[in-house]
């Protein structure tokens, strides 16, 4: 119920009703019994929100970027949820069918994986907003159908193809001083590695000391240490200072290489699936997944691709 006060400044109407409170004060005791009634109903339809402020879905993605701890990823799925029409429904009217046509928006510019991993992020979003924050009175995420998670690739990478993708972008032994020279090498140092692309891009050589590389922020939201081989290595002293920071039309080269190459269906991407099928004849399990960045052994197995015949081979 409100309370409504009479002050040296005229009729105070106090409100606090599901965890909103709220104040006002007005000239007369109408003015304030007619506010009052207004914002009670809209906190009960949910709204407006303890600051006073519409309550639509928009403000728990905003919510979610100022006081959570995202990844990276997720940082990025978040900004682009806020820039879609789902941003603009009201929290009362937000459900299922709400979300359903989200997904066939992103269906239309998308892939089913894509779309998945957004689900993702939107599931446990919405599961703050209903148990800690109780903007939500049920979870409107449950329940909607999801596109078939789509089939694993299964991609190793061979050495006649990193062979033609080196010839293709001029890398050679020696300082590298053109874009595609440089971006061939961070496909080299990932296989070597299992790093990202973004990790290896973003690469700083004051975070690299001795034989380790040190990432303060993944994709998983941790920070990570990389041992480095003897390759990792040598491919770093053939980089300028800056590493690889200095490209910045990563995806476009890399097309270009492969292209050139005559080499089919090369993800850069790839090189990780590659680099976690090598390192898994050398590394003991556990100090794979910490390398890699898997906080799930389980994880590793998406990348794990070593061919049958040479797992009959090694029996």
């Amino acid at each position: 119920m409100a309370s409504i006060q009479k002050t040296a400044k005229g009729w105070r109407a106090q409100i606090g009703k599901r965890g909103v409170r709220m104040s006002k004060t007005f000239a007369t005791r109408a003015e304030a019994r007619v506010w009052a009634a207004e914002q009670e109903t809209l906190i009960e339809q949910r709204r407006v929100l303890s600051s006073g402020k519409r309550a639509d879905f928009r403000a728990v993605l905003q919510r979610t970027l100022d006081e959570v701890t995202l990844s990276r990823s997720d940082q990025v799925r978040v900004r682009q949820m806020l820039r879609d029409p789902i941003a603009d429904v009201m929290l009362s009217d937000i459900g299922p069918p709400q979300f359903a046509a989200y997904r066939d928006r992103r269906l239309l510019k998308v892939s089913p994986a894509t779309v998945i991993r957004e689900f993702r992020t939107l599931g446990g979003i919405c599961t703050r907003a209903v148990r800690e924050w109780q903007w939500l009175h049920i979870h409107p995420v449950k329940g909607v159908a999801l596109p078939k998670e789509p089939e694993r690739r299964m991609r190793r990478v061979l050495d006649a193809e990193i062979e033609a993708v080196s010839i293709a972008a001029g890398y050679q032994p020696g300082p590298l001083t053109t874009a595609t020279a440089q971006v061939c090498a961070a496909f080299l140092f990932a296989i070597e590695t299992g790093m990202r692309a973004g990790e290896i891009m973003t690469l700083d050589r004051s975070r690299i000391t001795g034989r380790v590389a040190h990432l303060p922020v993944t994709k998983n939201g941790s920070a990570r240490n990389v041992p480095l081989s003897p390759r990792a290595l040598a491919i770093i002293d053939q980089m300028p200072p800056e590493l690889w920071q200095g490209v910045s039309n990563r995806d476009a080269l890399w097309r270009k290489i492969t292209k050139r190459a005559c080499v089919d269906n090369l993800h850069f991407h790839d090189s990780r699936h590659e680099a976690v099928t090598r390192l898994s004849k050398r590394l003991h399990v556990l100090e794979l997944a910490r390398m890699i960045g898997h906080k799930d052994i389980r994880e590793l197995m998406t990348y794990y691709e070593d061919d049958a015949e040479d797992v009959a081979g090694r029996l």
